[in-house]
């Protein structure tokens, strides 16, 4: 399966992503240090967590089966400082579900060694993560993933003391419905996160009836695990990244729309029979394209499905 599988992740983040921008090398990830002290990470400690990240696509409806994959692995948080921090990789293992045989297989991949091999240096605002300092160059796919682990210890809350329920305008695209959802858990004494979890679900709507049609659901969970006393050293910083999503799109008009009819035509043909190991990078993919579309062109690819002048060989999927 495509690296891509990881980029649906995109839908919640936002599409206010920024250039990546070169910086001196002895400069400090952290610009400034904000004076809230609401959670408590010691500087010169790690805290290890568990992070498991699992994308699954499925035609409900036209059977049970679905595509998907999983990521297992254990992520390092060191706090070099107070407002600065490092996240590392390790022990990532990938495995995806076969719809044929409907049980999951190991996925050898160089993502595997790509999200071990560098850290992360990441601008921490007690409780927002306000920017991504590089060591060296990561490729979208790697760095996307990392942004969704630091999504989940994002916690802007006026008093963490205090059970509260915050509620976020998440837009979502003209053809595609989705909700997401989190929860966060605090350890009491120290404002620190005992476990985390995110979930998303993206509806495809013409695709989709009531809640059965073309679905892809995203789920995310960080577990704490334990804390010790570390000397991880300020890694040298050459590039900075916003936290937001990356997407590498060609935002020429006339090519978005072709692209997106194209893709369209390759889910309805890819879904005939069901879902197939390569529906949730078909999805995701289609997904990218239409974030960087405008209104006017999205509704008129809907209406053109609607009318059958799309997936005319597949009308069973096209509500």
């Amino acid at each position: 399966m495509g690296l891509t599988l990881f980029c649906v992740i995109a839908l919640v983040a936002g599409t206010l992503a920024g250039p990546i921008q070169e910086v001196k090398i002895a400069d400090k990830c952290a610009k400034q240090c904000t004076v809230s002290n609401q959670f408590n990470y010691e500087p010169g400690t790690t805290y290890e967590f568990n992070y498991e990240t699992e994308l699954r696509t499925a035609v409900q409806g036209a059977s049970e089966d679905h595509a998907g994959i999983h990521m297992k692995s254990t992520a390092y948080l060191d706090f070099i400082s107070k407002c600065e921090m490092v996240l590392r990789f390790s022990n990532v293992k990938l495995m995806e579900h076969d719809p044929e045989t409907s049980s999951m297989k190991p996925v050898t991949s160089e993502l595997v060694a790509e999200l071990e091999r560098n850290p992360l240096t990441v601008s921490f605002q007690d409780g927002n993560v306000e920017e991504l300092c590089l060591s060296k160059p990561e490729t979208d796919e790697v760095l996307n993933i990392k942004r969704g682990l630091l999504s989940l210890i994002q916690n802007n809350m006026d008093d963490i003391n205090q059970d509260q329920t915050v509620t976020e305008n998440v837009q979502s695209l003209p053809l595609v419905k989705s909700t997401h959802d989190c929860e966060q858990e605090l350890s009491k004494d120290k404002g620190q996160i005992q476990r985390a979890m995110c979930q998303e679900r993206h509806t495809f709507a013409p695709f989709s009836r009531l809640e059965s049609g073309a679905i892809t659901l995203n789920t995310q969970t960080l577990t704490f695990v334990k804390e010790f006393r570390s000397r991880t050293k300020p890694v040298m910083i050459t590039q900075r990244a916003p936290i937001q999503f990356q997407q590498d799109i060609d935002n020429n008009e006339q090519t978005l729309m072709k692209d997106v009819e194209r893709k369209l035509m390759e889910i309805c043909d890819n879904t005939q029979n069901g879902v197939t190991e390569t529906t949730p990078q078909l999805f995701s993919s289609l997904v990218k394209i239409m974030k960087a579309m405008n209104s006017r062109d999205l509704s008129i690819v809907y209406e053109n499905i609607k009318k059958r002048q799309i997936c005319s060989s597949n009308n069973d999927r096209v509500k």
